[in-house]
């Protein structure tokens, strides 16, 4: 049976789209070349990138991509990126992320249609600190982008979170990171940093094995108030720098700019500080640009604005969000707050992974070498890694027995295990082959222990004291609707609020709250009433609350805006 399942990476810099065929039992991926991506050579990964940048243009069109990027220079008033980040909220602008990421997704669509039609398996990713919120208004794009196709014609658009789609691409495609250093006493412990774009994750998984094969659990993900600390800080910390620069040079006052102006320069030099990132990452050349500045009055007298940064430059502005300084979010805090979450020490991680555009900057990777003391790898394709690891969580999803591939088994002595534990993390670790002096080969099963369990447990606020876990972690997911086991009385005569929180523990001082639910009652109800609240959780892990009195239908709960 042939099964074709693609996976799109919906990212806040860039969006890729993966083909998986799947057919006796071997992966065929293909990277989708989409319109609005860059026109390079096919096998340039930038050629497969496509910009998350949308431009709504003054005759009602809408242009996504790479000309929508360059649309910054001349109205930027109606150029939109890094949109994912405010998904889930507000906006003082005429459109909304939910918006702009259905248009991105439209362009996505579109290809997959046009190279095998509808009657595919389709899977977005997002990432693992996302809210409910952000989830919910991925899943509305998706199914608002679709409908033209024939795409979810039964409501039902799948997600999965991008460093568990990161893992399942390690486990599938670049087993050598892992396979010298499985222990059959211990389990192996890796640690997945995934930092792209806009947001940031880090997922902890175990491997062990037995005689039925290799199982891999996925322990915890990242903190949730790391979601969006990633990629764009950089890009925000270069544009401060840049628009300082722009106005030292023409001794100039932002506040003698106006808000348009001053929105078109912070725009022009968010797209230049994202190019200086990227140029720079691994390079020791200079970038130099020159702004197009339209619609200010520049002292006539003075030379043209240039600007040009070395990237040692780039290195000393962008190091207070690498290092933890003076209580700041930075990337070594995020990752010691994972640790703490999951009640870890670096002694039991066995080998650090690090996907995402940022991976390719070298100060985080050193930084991070050198932090944990353990093996750092970088993914070989950082910026597909994780699409080609969605269009597998698919299949995982759909498959009883939850395997995803097969290992080749070294049965090594012990001591030749230590060994290669104990190489150079900097030579990529390859697998033994059969005859080899250490043992033989046998191909084993590699399987994904409780993929469809919650991850995250869920309280409620009652009576002002400690939260009560109304969802356990271990929780299965989709389900339909299930009672809650917990005393709820109305205190008022016309609504009850209800305060949800999400984390590990009741005593975790990092809970997550969730947004502040209420439920309004037609007439008038006594107060002490008993309600029976009541849950369901769909295939993306959205969850709806409902409340019961008297026995009488389950109502669902409405949301405020506000947290």
């Amino acid at each position: 049976m042939t099964v074709i399942c693609y996976g799109i990476d919906l990212g806040t810099t860039h969006t890729v789209v993966i083909r998986s065929e799947y057919s006796n039992g071997e992966w065929k991926n293909e990277c989708l070349q989409l319109p609005g991506c860059q026109e390079l050579k096919e096998n340039d990964t930038a050629a497969y990138l496509l910009p998350s940048v949308v431009h709504y243009k003054k005759d009602g069109t809408v242009v996504v991509g790479q000309a929508a990027r360059e649309a910054v220079k001349y109205d930027p008033e109606h150029v939109y990126f890094n949109s994912k980040i405010g998904l889930g909220g507000n906006t003082d602008r005429e459109h909304k992320a939910v918006d702009c990421a259905a248009e991105i997704l439209k362009v996505c669509f579109a290809a997959i249609y046009v190279r095998d039609g509808e009657n595919v398996r389709i899977c977005i990713s997002v990432p693992a600190a996302f809210s409910q919120d952000k989830k919910k208004e991925v899943e509305e794009a998706a199914l608002k982008a679709g409908k033209d196709f024939g795409f979810f014609k039964d409501g039902n658009v799948r997600t999965t979170e991008e460093p568990y789609a990161a893992f399942l691409n390690i486990i599938q495609c670049e087993k050598e990171y892992y396979s010298n250093i499985l222990h059959p006493d211990n389990p192996t412990y890796a640690m997945l940093i995934d930092i792209g774009g806009g947001t940031l994750d880090i997922i902890t998984c175990g491997f062990t094995f037995d005689s039925d094969g290799l199982h891999v659990n996925f322990r915890g993900k990242s903190p949730g108030d790391a979601d969006e600390f990633a990629g764009a800080c950089f890009d925000q910390k270069l544009m401060e720098k840049f628009m300082q620069d722009f106005l030292t040079h023409y001794h100039l006052q932002p506040e003698k700019i106006s808000d348009e102006v001053l929105r078109k320069l912070e725009n022009q030099f968010q797209i230049y500080g994202e190019d200086t990132k990227k140029i720079l990452c691994a390079r020791e050349k200079a970038y130099e640009f020159t702004p197009d500045i339209e619609g200010i009055e520049l002292p006539p007298d003075i030379e043209p604005f240039k600007l040009s940064m070395n990237k040692q430059e780039m290195d000393a502005v962008l190091k207070p969000l690498i290092v933890n300084k003076d209580g700041l979010e930075s990337i070594d805090s995020c990752i010691v707050k994972h640790l703490q979450h999951n009640m870890m020490s670096f002694r039991d991680i066995d080998f650090v992974y690090l996907t995402g555009g940022m991976s390719k900057y070298d100060k985080i990777y050193e930084h991070i070498k050198d932090m944990t003391q353990r093996p750092v790898y970088r993914a070989k394709s950082p910026l597909l890694c994780t699409a080609l690891g969605i269009a597998t969580a698919v299949h995982v999803e759909i498959r009883d027995d939850k395997c995803v591939d097969y290992f080749p088994l070294v049965e090594a002595s012990r001591a030749a295990a230590d060994d290669a534990s104990s190489a150079d993390p900097e030579q990529t670790a390859a697998p033994q082959t059969e005859g080899a002096d250490a043992g033989t080969v046998r191909e084993i099963p590699i399987y994904i222990d409780a993929p469809n369990q919650i991850g995250a447990a869920f309280f409620i606020d009652v009576d002002g004291g400690l939260p009560v876990e109304i969802i356990p972690k271990t929780h299965k997911f989709p389900c339909p609707l299930e009672f809650c086991d917990v005393k709820l009385c109305t205190t008022s005569q016309s609504r009850i609020d209800l305060i949800i929180f999400e984390g590990d523990n009741r005593y975790d001082p990092d809970l997550k709250l969730l947004k502040l639910k209420t439920i309004h009652f037609e007439n008038a109800i006594e107060t002490g009433t008993p309600v029976k609240l009541s849950f369901k959780i769909d295939a993306n892990k959205i969850i709806t609350f409902f409340g019961s009195i008297n026995g009488a239908k389950p109502i669902q709960f409405d949301c405020y805006t506000g947290n």
